[in-house]
């Protein structure tokens, strides 16, 4: 029975992105064209992971943690839980705009939701150098 217990409390801190940290990961990619290097805010979709029914993450988006670094931004969503019962299945992409504390400049956005953070989406540039 214990260790029932330690492997359910364990799975809930997974599920919860562990850390202390409340909601689940949430991997996202860019909604449009690159933003430029004077940038400071950036439209991205966010994908919730956790059981949600198949609803928008609307509302439900929790506050970004970023990491702002010599070469690269990273940048970690992650979405607040629905709460009750919910089905599993694909959920749709959350539009929500990032709001960076400076300019992106010759930085890369990073998902940092990946180990180790990695561009977001497949394969698409995150900025476009000199534009």
């Amino acid at each position: 029975m214990r260790v029932t217990a330690v492997v359910l409390a364990l799975a809930a801190a997974l599920a919860t992105g562990g850390c202390g940290t409340e909601g689940s990961l949430a991997p996202w990619r860019l909604a449009g064209t690159p933003p430029a290097p004077s940038a400071t805010s950036v439209d991205i979709l966010v994908t919730e992971m956790a059981c949600n029914g198949g609803r928008s993450a609307d509302g439900r988006i929790a506050d970004p943690e970023i990491s702002y670094e010599d070469d690269r931004i990273v940048v970690t969503m992650r979405t607040v839980p629905r709460g009750g019962a919910n089905t599993c299945q694909e959920n749709p992409e959350t539009p929500y705009r990032l709001e960076l504390d400076e300019p992106l400049g010759d930085r890369v956005l990073m998902d940092g939701t990946l180990d180790p953070p990695a561009a977001p989406g497949p394969n698409r540039p995150t900025h476009v150098p000199g534009r």
